[in-house]
């Protein structure tokens, strides 16, 4: 058994996991604030 491999691959995993929350909750964010600004200019 290779507890090593096994490991890098639940860390990749995680990380994975991590990354595209966090890229999902950036490009909302910046959305928001695209959205948000071009109201206020509107008006």
């Amino acid at each position: 058994m290779d507890i090593k491999g096994d490991y890098v691959k639940k860390t990749m995993i995680v990380l994975e996991i991590l990354l595209s929350r966090f890229l999902v909750i950036g490009c909302t964010d910046y959305g928001n604030d695209d959205e948000t600004a071009r109201k206020a200019h509107h008006q």
